[in-house]
């Protein structure tokens, strides 16, 4: 089962990880020019970032661990028997 879950996660994390690179920057782009247009500004910077990373790690975790571990438990007949 251990194995079932790990196969499982490491395409998952994979895209987390892509779609985090991708979205960080974006984020902190866009939100430094927003804040730039006010007059009295505030800096954003990485501990903006990681209770949102955090977050989105740890329900991942969550819900590919859940999934998973529901296929790796799964009796293989109740899905190949047929009515």
């Amino acid at each position: 089962m251990r194995d079932v879950v790990i196969l499982l996660a490491k395409d998952f994390a994979a895209l987390i990880l892509v779609s985090l690179l991708i979205a960080l920057p974006l984020a902190w782009w866009a939100a430094h020019s927003w804040l730039e247009t006010f007059a009295y500004r505030t800096n954003i910077g990485a501990d903006t970032f990681v209770p949102a990373v955090l977050a989105t790690v740890l329900a991942v975790i969550a819900t590919i661990g859940y999934q998973a571990i529901k296929s790796a438990t799964a009796n293989p007949v109740e899905f190949l028997k047929v009515e």
